[in-house]
């Protein structure tokens, strides 16, 4: 009688523990590769070293992972052959998440982090681009003191609202993983009053601290940041 209570218990425990957690599936395709070659799934709980979650192996330049997973965490692809090395990271979420890997990057769409997370890079990449373009005409040394003028005055405008833009991405996004990432990379836009706003509007029960190192990274940053006023 009490072997069976206990097994009941055990029972209800695990199926408890596994409602809490959300169901991923990532099916990758990657080029340049060896098949049979072994591709490995991983987070860094510390910030500076990897653990692997998982790892695949390659099949017609194919592979794939499946998981549960309890909080949005960053995860890493890594792949190391003779023909390449690779270790990308994205946003490993609940939902069906797609990787493409080629010599020139790596794509991860299907799921609602990932995809904002490419958007948010397109439009960076945007603004970069015009960056590098004025500042390869502003010391092209055919223009005028005026021209020189009025494009440095582009330039700045530009940088501007490329600030601006991020800075309304980080505010709306602060209650979920992306928000907290570039948040970390960009803490430098915001002065150390609106920083530590930010922070206090940070859930942390929807952080994974156990495996993400980004909210007591970011705590550090502000409380360092305050101290230099």
């Amino acid at each position: 009688m009490n072997r069976s209570i206990t097994f009941t218990l055990i029972a209800l425990l695990l199926l408890s523990c596994s409602e809490r957690k959300e169901k991923y599936n990532i099916v990758g395709y990657i080029d340049n590769c060896n098949n049979g070659d072994s591709i490995q799934l991983a987070c860094s709980p510390n910030g500076v070293t990897l653990e692997e979650i998982s790892q695949s192996y390659i099949n017609d330049k194919k592979f794939a992972f499946n998981g549960y997973i309890e909080n949005s965490k960053i995860a890493y692809i890594c792949y190391k052959s003779s023909k390449q090395n690779i270790c990308s990271m994205f946003f490993l979420e609940k939902g069906n998440i797609n990787i493409k890997i080629d010599t020139t990057k790596c794509l991860v769409t299907g799921t609602p982090l990932n995809n904002l997370s490419n958007t948010i890079d397109d439009s960076i990449k945007y603004y970069i681009e015009r960056l590098e373009k004025i500042e390869e005409l502003y010391y092209s040394d055919i223009l005028n003191d005026e021209e020189l003028a009025q494009l440095g005055a582009e330039g700045f405008n530009l940088q501007e609202r490329l600030i601006s833009y991020l800075k309304q991405i980080i505010q709306e996004n602060i209650g979920n993983l992306l928000g907290l990432y570039l948040l970390v990379v960009y803490n430098d836009f915001f002065t150390p009053e609106d920083l530590s706003t930010l922070v206090s509007k940070i859930p942390p029960s929807s952080i994974d601290r156990a495996n993400n190192p980004l909210y007591d990274i970011i705590i550090g940053i502000a409380q360092e940041r305050k101290t230099w006023e």
